[in-house]
């Protein structure tokens, strides 16, 4: 099952639209016939990704910059610094004092990309991938400076990539990805704690699945991802003496139709046909579906087994018996979806595709009408 979400998760998360305009081309390895990636981690195939990807940013040529400069040049360009020159006294040497802007490679996108190189040829376990890395990282470390990669800079970088740089883009979300499942830090600048192993959040990939798939296959509705019901916890007046902001509940997604709230979602990465409800997930659930305005919570979990069917829980008042809230307990049939999304651009895998969207966010049958 996590094979298949992952294979899913990466067609979504790093789309690439193939030549025939398939928006769901499968994830690119190395040949088959190297027997090295047989035994290949997920940490492999995402240096393995990135190190074709980066491939692709060197032979068409990486981004130049123009990235602000100031040097003595015996040839003066851009503008005179006077208040350098007024500060050394005067003309004392053969330079002069300027503030430049040359357009150059040595800007942060590529540095980004040349540390995340490094990055990938430390963490791979492949020794071919680690030499590919590096490989890579050699054809342009004279033109870059070297960064050191935290946190900090990962998401400057990213929000650096527009239009001009939007090829730079999967990239930045590959290196992010093998940076984030590497180990922990006690700040965005402080060392980070290598861990044994690789950590990735699965419950955060399958969000990240899901969300993506719902987005592209709901055109009638949008789809608000961690989504803040606001003003439905607040201090009693005259109560709140710390004077503390109010809990605001974050279901991962809510489904609207314009202004009108249809659904509200939690992905949980467990097989809840197979294993039991915790009922701390019922309770955050109970929570939720009270809060919304269908006074129904919906949580979407994972499963193998094609049997598996939607569960309700009801809420009721302990005194009258009255149901004030329902919980759905909605299956996601991996290999249903991954065929779904596997399955082409024609007009009738996209029917089939917003079928099951509608199944998924709103409870609909797909095979009613």
């Amino acid at each position: 099952m996590t094979k298949a979400i992952l294979r899913m998760g990466l067609a979504f998360i790093y789309p690439r639209p193939a030549p025939d305009g398939d928006a769901w081309e499968l994830l690119r390895l190395l040949p088959e016939a190297s027997h090295h990636l047989a035994e290949a981690t997920f940490q492999d195939l995402l240096v393995s990704q990135l190190n074709a990807e980066v491939s692709e940013l060197v032979a068409s040529g990486l981004h130049r910059a123009y990235v602000p400069r100031s040097e003595l040049l015996a040839s003066p360009r851009g503008r005179l610094d006077l208040d350098r020159l007024a500060a050394q006294g005067g003309i004392v040497t053969a330079s002069l004092p300027c503030t430049h802007h040359p357009r150059i490679e040595d800007s942060l996108l590529n540095q980004i990309l040349l540390a995340g190189l490094a990055f990938a040829g430390a963490v791979a376990g492949d020794l071919h991938l680690r030499r590919e890395a590096r490989r890579l990282a050699a054809l342009f470390e004279e033109q870059v400076s070297p960064l050191r990669l935290h946190a900090a800079v990962l998401d400057q970088g990213s929000r650096q990539v527009n239009r001009l740089t939007a090829a730079y883009a999967p990239a930045f979300r590959l290196i992010s990805l093998l940076w984030d499942a590497q180990g922990v830090t006690l700040g965005e600048t402080g060392p980070r704690q290598a861990l044994p192993g690789f950590l990735f959040d699965m419950n955060r990939f399958f969000q990240a699945l899901l969300s993506r798939f719902l987005r592209e296959n709901l055109p009638e509705h949008s789809v608000r991802d961690e989504f803040r019901l606001r003003g439905m916890m607040r201090f009693a007046p005259g109560f709140n003496p710390r004077r503390r902001r109010a809990p605001t509940p974050r279901p991962d997604f809510v489904v609207l139709r314009g202004p009108q709230q249809e659904a509200v979602l939690d992905a949980k990465y467990r097989d809840l046909w197979e294993k039991h409800l915790p009922r701390e997930m019922l309770y955050q659930l109970a929570v939720y579906a009270a809060g919304s305005q269908e006074r129904s919570a919906t949580i979407l979990y994972p499963t193998t087994d094609g049997a598996a069917r939607e569960a309700r829980v009801a809420v009721a008042d302990p005194v009258f018996g009255r149901q004030i809230a329902q919980v759905c307990l909605r299956p996601v049939v991996v290999s249903l979806l991954e065929g779904l999304v596997m399955s082409g651009s024609s007009a009738e895998a996209g029917r089939r595709r917003r079928a099951h969207a509608e199944w998924l966010a709103l409870g609909r049958d797909p095979t009613a009408g």
